[in-house]
């Protein structure tokens, strides 16, 4: 698949360097304009926004809003206290996340699952994923995390093209309503969030689905292990 993006951003507040702003919270406010192209989406459009510390509780509102010509409408909302910036590398007794998400493709395209699928089984549907995540993290140092997550999740199939090979199977599916809960355990040691330049991340997260758990569409376990290690390339300075 090809692609191309084109992102512009603009600083709207003049701010400290990323270790200043973790020892001196000031409120702030960036916009980020969105401009890009993909083959499967078409021309994509929208911004992204921050507020951070306007309650003068170390919180952070953030703010997705994303539209493309060939009909996906993706919105994200996130409320963070504190702002994942402010407390990473601190220890800490707790933190809240929220984020709700809103992801519609008028067209989507749906080919099978596994490696048989085929171009040729294309079968061309309206896709929409509504999503509530609800995060409690604590730091018991300054690179242990402990977090607990419950997703609601909401997936949707509709408006199905008639006589393709799915057709059938993805009507029946129609719209699912399945959370899950995740269990994390982070040891992290990057100086950064959003734009790590050094140290790494060892992550264990565990996702349970159940109909204890209010899943009565799946029920599944699932384990995965994320590492990354990460090194300055280039840097102001070095040409």
């Amino acid at each position: 698949m090809f692609f191309l993006y084109l992102i512009a951003a603009i600083s709207l507040s003049a701010q400290a360097s990323i270790e200043e702003k973790k020892e001196n919270t000031k409120k702030s406010l960036s916009a980020f304009p969105i401009l890009m192209y993909d083959t499967d989406i078409g021309v994509g459009y929208g911004g992204k926004a921050k507020f951070v510390d306007y309650l003068s509780r170390r919180e952070s509102f953030d703010l997705i809003v994303f539209n493309s010509s060939k009909g996906e409408r993706w919105y994200v909302f996130t409320f963070s206290i504190p702002d994942i910036e402010i407390r990473q590398g601190k220890k800490y007794p707790f933190s809240f996340d929220l984020k709700a998400e809103y992801d519609k493709y008028l067209k989507y395209s749906f080919y099978g699952i596994g490696a048989g699928s085929r171009k040729e089984d294309e079968t061309v549907l309206t896709y929409e994923k509504k999503e509530l995540q609800l995060k409690f993290a604590r730091g018991f140092s300054p690179h242990f995390v402990l977090e607990a997550h419950y997703v609601f999740r909401n997936i949707g199939y509709f408006k199905t093209e008639e006589g393709r090979p799915f057709t059938e199977e993805l009507k029946e599916m129609g719209e699912q309503f399945s959370p899950f809960a995740s269990l994390v355990v982070r040891y992290d040691t990057s100086d950064s969030q959003i734009h790590p330049r050094r140290g790494f991340r060892l992550i264990f997260q565990n996702d349970l689905a159940s109909s204890l758990l209010g899943n009565r569409k799946a029920s599944f376990y699932r384990f995965t292990l994320d590492f990354r290690k990460y090194l300055l390339l280039f840097a102001r300075g070095m040409f």
